[in-house]
């Protein structure tokens, strides 16, 4: 696999101090002198990346913007929600840009909002006075200084009128570099100390003081000029800010405490976070007209005590656009209870109907790892999907049927995949292998396991006579090589459109089978080369003798000007080519 540079740089740790003077905490057992330390706040990571180098790392590689993420939010990254923000910041030549959801009532996180700024420092004469917009964040904990009121969006309503801040951030890099150099605002970003906590062993509240990446919006407001007075409404688009809008559980559901199992409360848990994933894949079952019980009819109390009402992941290389995911898989239903994975990323789905347990893994999805003998060149290099060397699934109109999961197993975590499955249907595929299922019914406990290099196909095992399915499923091998090299079918893509990606898919219909089993294809296929050997052999040997025959009646003749003896076959030696190898 091709390297790709990482830069890591340390948040430093700063005293917690009491509310009684301001005291230093000391750590109890610890030597003399050695007081509590905590994290500063993200705020610093900007002044990390000016001193360390990081802006001017990226700048040499051609980097203009980046998206910031917080590793203990998986949502962030499904469907259009990275590719939205970080689009509309670099076609803007935007310095920031937010993305943001909808925010519970009282929720103990910030809140994004348009900031007006009247600067007191100009004259005190209206007509020459200056104003400063900007999207910004404020942290819960100031609100009620900032004099905001945490209202509900509408009466009765447990939605904040206020989005939420969720930390994940466009950045225009050079614009950040620049807000640095020209203000202490951008250097140290949302200064606070939240003292609501027990610090001391005592239990005298503290804190400590803190910075937030996102405040760095307060040392990018745009400033009118003086005497133009407040800026019109319609140009609020074109401050250097912005924040983008989406569904709260397309953009954040964090996993950062293990879940009391005293308390229902799944905010900020695993079992919280697997919840709001499976509400995403109902979206996308839904976009590709695949039937599934509904994630929200099953309550809490429910999903905690007896699990999931289905399971559905899929490695995003499947799409990761939903609108491309949504032509790869079409049609079918998944079960009450039904467990589908696809951890692979060439895959056709049609029609298929799966109560069970159905695991399907592509040892290779973005085909062979390369592996580059100059470190220093493979540096920074992408990894590259090799559409000829990955593994790839087709399945069209398939059953699967099993027992599945077995919900009732002691200590089984269906956010941690750690599950007790009674019978399962297992699809392995090893480096470029290919699977092919068709208007098959795939039973019980069944795992196919398919090699580099062949094809396994499935079909309706028939009676020869009247042409009527056996109830059975037959198996046809093929192996690639043999059968021309390269896969029998692939995706094609075409951007139409408004950039909107459409696929086509191409295959060959001359590939045949070399066995109703791996080890009948193999003996097929050996035969086969053992033939045509010995039949290249014999013409190479027919070749060499005709070429002996010409010399010796060249030497005869004295190398002059003899015309060259026909071969049995009526053409001259000197013109007959060897068959290939």
């Amino acid at each position: 696999m091709y390297g790709i540079a990482l830069r890591l740089f340390e948040q430093p740790l700063v005293p917690v101090v009491t509310t009684k003077g301001g005291e230093w905490v000391p750590l109890e057992g610890q030597a003399a002198f050695a007081i509590s330390l905590k994290p500063g706040g993200h705020g610093a990571i900007w002044k990390l990346m000016h001193d360390q180098g990081v802006f001017t790392w990226l700048g040499a590689k051609g980097r203009k913007g980046a998206v910031v993420r917080q590793i203990t939010n998986p949502m962030a990254g499904t469907d259009t929600t990275l590719l939205a923000l970080s689009g509309v910041g670099r076609r803007g030549d935007k310095a920031l840009g937010f993305a943001s959801c909808e925010r519970h009532l009282g929720a103990s996180e910030g809140v994004n909002v348009l900031v007006e700024r009247v600067n007191e420092d100009d004259d005190d004469d209206d007509a020459s006075r200056s104003y400063s917009y900007g999207i910004s964040n404020v942290e819960y904990t100031v609100l009620q200084q900032r004099g905001i009121s945490d209202e509900p969006v509408a009466p009765g309503s447990s939605e904040s009128a206020y989005p939420a801040n969720t930390n994940v951030l466009y950045i225009g890099l050079e614009k950040i570099r620049d807000a640095l150099r020209s203000s202490p605002r951008g250097a140290f970003p949302g200064l606070l100390v939240n003292l609501s906590k027990p610090a001391h062993p005592n239990g005298c509240k503290g804190g400590r003081l803190e910075t937030s990446m996102q405040n760095i919006a307060d040392a990018l407001m745009h400033t009118t000029t003086p005497g133009d007075g407040p800026l019109p409404m319609d140009q609020w688009e074109n401050l250097p800010t912005f924040v983008l809008y989406t569904l709260r559980r397309r953009i954040t559901s964090s996993a950062k405490k293990k879940r009391d199992p005293a308390n229902p409360n799944l905010a900020q848990t695993p079992e919280g976070s697997f919840l709001d994933l499976l509400k995403n894949a109902s979206d996308l079952l839904a976009r590709c007209d695949v039937a599934h019980p509904d994630p929200d009819a099953m309550d809490v109390a429910a999903y905690l005590k007896d699990g999931p009402s289905f399971i559905f992941s899929a490695n995003p290389a499947i799409g990761p656009l939903w609108d491309v995911t949504s032509q790869k898989i079409r049609g079918g239903a998944l079960r009450e209870r039904a467990e589908v994975r696809l951890e692979i990323a060439e895959i056709e789905w049609k029609d298929v109907d799966v109560d069970g347990s159905l695991l399907i893994t592509a040892d290779a999805p973005f085909g062979e790892e390369k592996v580059d003998d100059d470190a220093e060149a493979a540096r920074g290099k992408p990894t590259s999907f090799d559409d000829d060397a990955c593994g790839r699934c087709r399945l069209r109109g398939v059953a699967v049927r099993n027992a599945g999961v077995d919900w009732s197993a002691p200590d089984d975590e269906a956010w941690s995949a750690t599950l007790t499955r009674s019978e399962s249907c297992v699809v392995r595929l090893r480096g470029n292998a290919e699977f092919d299922a068709r208007d098959v019914t795939l039973s019980g406990d069944v795992m196919y396991d398919v090699p580099a290099g062949w094809r396994l196909s499935l079909r309706p095992d028939t009676d020869e006579r009247g042409g009527e399915s056996l109830g059975a499923v037959r198996e046809e091998w093929t192996d690639l090589s043999a059968a021309g090299g390269g896969p029998t079918w692939r995706w094609a893509y075409d951007v139409g459109d408004g950039g909107r990606v459409g696929l086509r898919l191409e295959e060959r219909l001359d590939v045949g089978a070399h066995g109703d089993s791996r080890e009948a294809a193999e003996a097929a296929v050996g035969k086969s080369r053992k033939s045509r050997k010995s039949m290249e052999e014999a013409q190479d040997g027919e070749l060499r003798g005709n070429s002996a025959v010409s010399r010796g009646g060249e030497s005869e003749s004295g190398g002059g000007g003899a015309a060259p003896r026909k071969s049995k076959g009526g053409a001259t030696p000197e013109k007959r080519r060897a068959p290939a190898r």
